[in-house]
Order: structure tokens, then C-alpha cells, then sequence
């Protein structure tokens, strides 16, 4: 289903993952949608896991210090699958990858992010997250709005803004699955895609169990296990390298302040 896009959302296109089985909140997605200016389509989520990433439990109880569940491996090849055509595709323009558990506000103009993630020159704008760890507020934008940066991972694939050079960027180091999909994208210091977000929010995950993530599963794997000593070592590493990715992306942050500035939203 799509809906044609209006004059100077022409480069901007939704996405949104959903299970096809999903039928009511195939139905609230599409009455969200239907009467905006944007161009969107549902993507019918992964049920089965992507053959050219296997999944590594050896590998995700060391770096992750826990397996994954069947419904977290399914989701990663979910998105992986949505960045990897969206970045072979070639052209220019900006995806917006949604969640069928989200509600976006529909008076936001987010047909203007592209024009902001190019003039601050990012590559993925989250527009929702689980947590809202330690960050750096970079940049005003406009008067409700401001850009910040997040100095760990924070979780959520709900709902974010890429361009394809950030799709290519974030899918190319994968080989395998070895972390949830949140998890791994949120892995800035390894491929080099900082976590920018525009706050407060525009996008929020609705209340009710998730079809997408299995977390209720998530959890209860969690619980049973244990990181072992070489996962805690692994973690106490990837520690080390996040905070010097942190200490390089201070001058960025003043960098994008400074083509921010004078910026007019929307």
C-alpha cells in the first residue's frame, strides 16, 4: 500500500515492518497514513532468519553474554533486510523505517528531515528510543525541537530517519548475528554512524506486547542466563572503545552546531 508523495516529500519515503499476519495493526498503520503527504509502504517482517548472516550463538553468548531468541534474529534480518535494499538501490533521498506499534505525530513536517541530516551532514536520525541514556545536546532546531547525542547505546529500532550512505555504513560491517538488532546498529564506535536523535520525540511505541521484538521471550532468555568471565572481558573492551569514539565526536558535535546555526525548522 502507499499513498503518492506531496511536492517536497519527493525524496522521503516511509517504511513500515510488520508482520503479515499482523492484520489489526496492519489496519491502524494504514489509517495513520493514508491520508498523509508521504510515501509509504508496509514491509511484511522476517519470519525465518536471512541465509547471508547466520546467526552465531557461540559468538552472541561472549559478545552479547546470552543467546537469542528465534523472534530477536528474525527482527535484526527485519531491518538488516530494509537498510541493505534501501543502500543498494543507488539515487539520493532518506528513509523513514517504522514499527507497526508506533504512533508518529501526523502534524510533524518530517518530509523537511532530510533537509536537516543533510545540512548537519548525519546519516541516521533516531526519532524514538528505549532509554534516554547520557547525551550531548549538539544543536537547536527550530523552537520545540533540539539535536542530541547519545553516548551508549539506547535501544529501539521503532522508529528512525536514514540516509543510504548511513544504510550502506551500518550494514556493511555485518557478517553475522551475534546481537539484537538495536544492539548492533547502536554500535557507533564500530560502525561509525553516531546515535543523533531529534528531541522530544515525534514518534512513541504504543502499549501491548510486541510482535516484532518477542520481548516478553527476550526477557525470559536474559533471566536464565549468565554472562560468563569472557563476556564481561569482551564488554569491559567495547567499554574502552566507545569511549574513545565519544572523545572523537566532541569536535563533530561543534562542527554540526556550527551549520545548525541560523538553521530554520520546519
Amino acid at each position: 500500500m502507499t499513498n503518492a508523495a506531496a511536492g517536497e516529500a519527493g525524496g522521503f519515503e516511509i517504511v513500515v515492518a510488520s508482520l503479515a499476519s499482523a492484520v489489526e495493526r496492519r489496519r491502524r498503520v494504514e489509517a495513520m497514513l493514508s491520508g498523509s503527504p508521504w510515501k509509504w509502504r508496509l514491509f511484511d517482517a522476517c519470519t525465518t532468519p536471512r541465509e547471508d548472516i547466520p546467526y552465531d550463538e557461540r559468538a552472541a553468548r561472549i559478545q552479547r553474554g546470552r543467546a537469542l531468541s528465534r523472534a530477536e534474529v528474525c527482527t535484526f534480518a527485519t531491518h538488516y533486510t530494509i537498510l541493505r535494499d534501501f543502500a543498494e538501490r543507488g539515487g539520493e533521498g532518506c528513509l523513514m523505517v517504522l514499527e507497526d506499534d508506533v504512533l508518529i505525530d501526523g502534524g510533524f513536517p518530517f518530509e523537511r528531515l532530510p533537509r536537516l541530516m543533510a545540512a548537519a551532514g548525519i546519516d541516521m536520525l533516531r526519532l524514538y528510543s528505549r532509554f534516554l541514556y547520557e547525551n550531548r545536546r549538539v544543536a537547536e532546531v527550530g523552537a520545540r525541537h533540539h539535536l542530541v547525542r547519545f553516548k551508549r547505546p539506547v535501544f529501539g529500532l521503532q522508529a528512525y530517519v536514514v540516509t543510504r550512505e548511513g544504510a550502506r555504513r551500518t550494514t556493511a560491517p555485518i557478517r553475522r548475528i551475534v546481537r539484537p538488532g538495536d544492539d548492533e546498529f547502536d554500535r557507533f564506535w564500530a560502525n561509525g554512524v553516531p546515535l543523533y536523535a531529534l528531541y522530544p520525540y515525534p514518534a512513541m511505541e504504543l502499549e501491548g506486547p510486541s510482535t516484532m521484538a518477542g520481548r516478553e521471550t527476550m526477557e525470559k532468555v536474559a533471566a536464565q542466563e549468565r554472562p560468563s568471565a569472557l563476556a564481561r572481558l569482551y564488554h569491559r573492551l567495547e567499554k574502552l572503545r566507545r569511549a574513545g569514539a565519544n572523545a572523537r565526536l566532541r569536535r563533530r558535535d561543534y562542527e554540526i552546531r556550527r551549520r545548525l546555526r541560523g538553521f530554520v525548522f520546519p
